[in-house]
């Protein structure tokens, strides 16, 4: 019986860097350290800079169960990194939420050129 192929385990397969290398780490403890679920959307929102390249992203409620927060918690949650300066937000009825990572400038972050960005497809 022949041997099953072995399988990678990237999970970017087309990234030439790895996005976790990219990840802003002070950014991640500063929402860490506020309470609730605020550290899932942090990772949530990250996962979504990392596959998108872009510092402005919306975050939707199958992202948010994806990483295992609940709306009502990822509504806490973003008000809270809000109030912490992470990240500018702008909601509106009927939408999803939309965001801006904010650096420790008070700025909307701005990526390296060498910034790795998962394409679709």
């Amino acid at each position: 019986m022949p041997k099953p192929a072995a399988t990678s385990m990237n999970i970017f397969p087309r990234l030439k860097v790895p996005a976790y290398r990219k990840v802003n780490m002070v950014w991640i403890a500063a929402a860490a350290a506020l309470p609730g679920r605020t550290a899932n959307v942090a990772i949530a929102i990250w996962s979504l800079v990392c596959s998108t390249g872009r510092v402005a992203v919306e975050l939707t409620p199958a992202t948010l169960r994806r990483y295992g927060v609940s709306r009502e918690a990822g509504h806490d949650a973003l008000s809270r990194m809000a109030q912490a300066g992470l990240l500018a937000l702008d909601r509106a009825r009927g939408r999803h939420p939309r965001l801006t990572v904010l650096g420790q400038d008070g700025l909307a972050l701005v990526l390296p050129a060498d910034f790795p960005i998962r394409h679709p497809g």
